[in-house]
């Protein structure tokens, strides 16, 4: 069931997945981090399908009062490393203000203007639903990782 947020912010610990086509991509720099068009869109609860590639894959994309298709761009991309050279890629927190919405999944992605070709990042799956009603839908990453990061924080 969904948890309903009438008033007070609700955290919930979130798994990230990132989609294996989008490892090598981001490693390659055929996703630019930077300079392409990143957005993340909301879904519902379908299961996670590492083979999923593109955002024509994903058929549960949440609709409701103050939510667009497609999602919100990522704004504040950088790309960093660790202290052994492994990519963290950064972006600014996100938030849907007066949105009115169910989700359980956040989905980072490219987008070309094109779903059959927008391809995946990564999925951000919560332990349950979030709802939203007239309220604020934000998404808190660790650090700001998006990619890297291994735990994040939601709050609706």
């Amino acid at each position: 069931y969904p948890r309903r947020v009438d008033g007070p912010r609700v955290a919930a610990d979130i798994r990230h997945e990132v989609y294996p086509s989008a490892k090598d991509a981001l490693d390659s720099c055929e996703i630019d981090w930077v300079a392409d068009d990143i957005k993340i869109m909301l879904c519902g609860p379908a299961p996670w399908r590492p083979e999923s590639r593109y955002r024509c894959d994903i058929t549960d994309e949440v609709y409701g009062t103050g939510y667009q298709s497609g999602g919100i761009p990522l704004t504040g991309r950088t790309v960093t490393a660790d202290a052994v050279g492994t990519p963290i890629y950064i972006a600014d927190n996100v938030a849907w203000p007066r949105t009115t919405v169910s989700f359980r999944r956040a989905i980072v992605y490219r987008d070309t203007g094109d779903p059959a070709t927008s391809p995946l990042i990564t999925c951000i799956r919560l332990p349950y639903a979030i709802e939203t009603i007239r309220g604020i839908a934000s998404i808190t990453w660790s650090a700001g990782e998006v990619v890297r990061g291994d735990r994040s924080r939601v709050t609706a």
